[in-house]
């Protein structure tokens, strides 16, 4: 439920896209995700949440984040101690998109 994710629980929402018997959107989804990446260069730490929330999510929801977290993990570098642990637990943590992830400093450089 897209209210508990983006807000907290005791604060009364108008009805809308947020309503408490709303379904996640592509739209909650990103709204929710994008203050989420927004934080993540601040605070690192935070990706390995993410992991654990890619690995259990539907196929939109890993689409959409894969669309939307390649410029925060730039920004983050891919020398960061969490990045490199998150890489090197691989499928474990990251299910599918290990490979995409471990993969992701050859595609920039154009040499795979």
């Amino acid at each position: 439920n897209p209210t508990h994710a983006c807000s907290a629980e005791d604060t009364e929402l108008p009805p809308g896209p947020y309503d408490k018997d709303s379904q996640w959107t592509e739209e909650s989804i990103r709204s929710c995700l994008h203050l989420f990446l927004a934080l993540l260069p601040l605070k690192p730490r935070m990706i390995h949440g993410l992991a654990e929330v890619y690995r259990e999510s539907s196929s939109m929801i890993k689409r959409i984040i894969l669309r939307m977290v390649e410029t925060p993990v730039s920004m983050i570098g891919m020398k960061s101690k969490e990045i490199l642990q998150l890489i090197e637990s691989g499928p474990k943590r990251l299910g599918d998109a290990g490979d995409t992830c471990s993969t992701y400093p050859y595609r920039k450089r154009g040499s795979l």
